[in-house]
């Protein structure tokens, strides 16, 4: 069986800018990448916006280190047996 987890996002107005997107994959390789996730992120929960811009539960940490757990969780992604896709729309 597969799932597919997927999220959304737009420009701060929503108005001009919407993208959507998700990651498809089997339970077994979701429970994989469950445990290597989690032990990266050390349990917190990864919001590429706070990560990108050093806010939230990142701003204890210094500016490089966000960008290369940014870095390790898109890698992790990438050399997994999941499918990933993307799309968005730019409004006028």
């Amino acid at each position: 069986m597969l799932s597919v987890f997927a999220d959304d996002s737009s420009d701060e107005t929503q108005q001009r800018t919407v993208a959507v997107a998700g990651i498809i994959a089997s339970e077994e390789e979701w429970n994989r990448l469950d445990r290597i996730w989690l032990e990266r992120t050390g349990g917190i929960p990864f919001h590429a916006t706070d990560c990108e811009s050093d806010r939230g539960a990142y701003a204890g940490y210094c500016h490089l280190d966000n960008k290369n757990l940014y870095k390790d969780l898109a890698t992790i992604l990438a050399r997994s047996d999941s499918w990933e896709w993307g799309a968005a729309l730019e409004f006028g």
